[in-house]
């Protein structure tokens, strides 16, 4: 047996003794089967002008690469969904998020007015800023969600330039997928290839690959340096996602050893922890996500703690027209009173984007480019208005909480916030009882709020 101290100083072949690669645990589990690489190419961009006559040309351009990659990325949901689940498949709406950045967006526009750089070059810079900056959060979770952005932006670029990313290799028997980094678009291979376990030279443990991989117990192994250039393709390979352990051509005596270790896993096998409890006893709140009063009952059933989502644009795109205040009320009211002294938190309406309100009058001819969310509210303050105020009367009557969508800078949050103080102030002076405080927070859904979080929480209560 050679273990790899140095990966500068051999090169792996099939016929070589056993090798072992230390990495960290990242997914528990034991595995066998055959090295399958995964590379990754960076797509090079460079730096061109654009004759001021085609700007528009270029930005119709740019257009057509979201709404096409957004097309793309659908289709991989569903392709998820399909051989995985839905659940997985949801891993997706992070990307689509990514595409709906307007502060990404159209910082890549203004860059490319101004400067008449190709809008391939701008976009690409305005995503690598954004990259550059998640790269010193120190939250990992959120740092992580780099991924999300990089991938994204591979598609777009695409489809600017006509590039085209490394070919996949086939995958041979039980596969133990190799890549320098997983991408969310390598987890649809999870429900394709017969994926025994995976090995990464990124050392992240919270990448949605990764999450997905301990979901469906795959075994994982990250943070191998050089992966992709030391393990040859189709080589026979055991991960040992407990102790961070790839052995590559395992001898004889390791695969036996292995063969034990996996039928004492078997037989040690334990059913799931209590509810509400992790397996190191640490317990934890489960709040349930809904869409209507009738959710309520299921989630309870299900063992949830509470609503931390309800997404209450439901019931507006259940009517014909818009609901009214005193409507809304009633519906929040009965909600928060089945709740049980249980948190019922209200998302403010998230419509736009694939949702619009097509009965009501309000019709994008590009959805993906209009207005969506906080952004929505805003636009429509009597809309909004209406909902803040059915709500605070409706909080008179149990736990219930605010939460704004799809915000991506701190001033919409301002702008919420004082429209929220605005009718808290009128329903004061109209004589309503109103709860002392209503906890508000907002939902960090896309690149440019993750990065200004520290910010969001110093104006609101919470965040999702």
């Amino acid at each position: 047996m050679y273990e790899a101290a140095s990966v500068n100083v051999f090169v792996v072949t099939q016929k070589s003794p056993e090798i072992v690669l230390k990495g960290i645990a990242a997914s528990p589990g034991v595995a066998y089967g055959h090295a399958w690489l995964v590379r990754h190419a960076d797509l090079e961009v460079l730096r061109r002008k654009v004759a001021i006559e085609d700007s528009a040309a270029e930005l119709d351009r740019f257009e057509q690469a979201l709404v096409a990659t957004r097309t793309e990325i659908v289709g991989l949901k569903n392709q998820v969904a399909k051989h995985l689940g839905e659940p997985e498949a949801q891993i997706f709406e992070a990307h689509l998020l990514v595409l709906e950045d307007r502060a990404l967006i159209d910082e890549s526009i203004r860059r490319h007015q101004e400067t008449l750089d190709a809008i391939d070059y701008c976009f690409k810079t305005v995503a690598q800023e954004y990259l550059d900056a998640f790269s010193k959060i120190n939250d990992e979770y959120i740092r992580e969600r780099a991924a999300d952005i990089r991938d994204v932006t591979r598609r777009v670029l695409q489809k600017l330039t006509g590039a085209v990313t490394y070919p996949i290799e086939e995958a041979f028997g039980p596969a133990v997928l190799v890549s320098d980094l997983l991408t969310p678009s390598d987890t649809t291979q999870f429900g394709q290839q017969s994926i025994a376990a995976l090995v990464t030279s990124a050392a992240t443990r919270t990448s949605h690959a990764l999450i997905m991989a301990r979901t469906l117990g795959i075994p994982a192994v990250v943070g191998v340096r050089r992966c992709v250039q030391l393990i040859p393709n189709s080589v026979e390979v055991i991960v040992d996602g407990h102790r961070g352990l790839v052995f590559l051509n395992p001898s004889e005596q390791t695969q036996a050893r292995y063969t034990k270790t996996l039928q004492a896993l078997k037989a040690k096998a334990t059913p799931v922890s209590p509810r509400h409890q992790l397996a190191d006893g640490a317990a934890y709140t489960l709040l349930a996500n809904i869409d209507g009063p009738e959710g309520i009952v299921r989630s309870k059933m299900a063992g949830a703690q509470g609503v931390g989502l309800f997404r209450s644009e439901m019931v507006f795109l259940k009517e014909r027209g818009f609901p009214s205040e005193t409507q809304q009320f009633e519906v929040y009211k009965h909600m928060v009173q089945a709740m049980s002294d249980e948190p019922l938190v209200i998302r403010t309406l998230d419509l736009g984007g694939d949702k619009p309100l097509l009965h009501a009058g309000y019709f994008e001819n590009n959805p993906l480019m209009g207005l969506r969310g906080i952004r929505f509210c805003l636009a429509h303050p009597v809309i909004f208005k209406q909902q803040l105020r059915a709500i605070l009367r409706a909080s008179l009557f149990g736990d219930i909480r605010i939460m704004f969508p799809f915000v991506s800078t701190v001033s919409e949050l301002e702008q919420a916030l004082a429209i929220l103080q605005e009718c808290k102030d009128q329903l004061l002076l109209e004589g309503v009882k109103l709860k002392a405080h209503v906890p508000v927070g907002v939902m960090i859904e896309v690149p440019s709020a993750a990065i200004r979080v520290a910010d969001f929480c110093k104006r609101c209560d919470f965040i999702s």
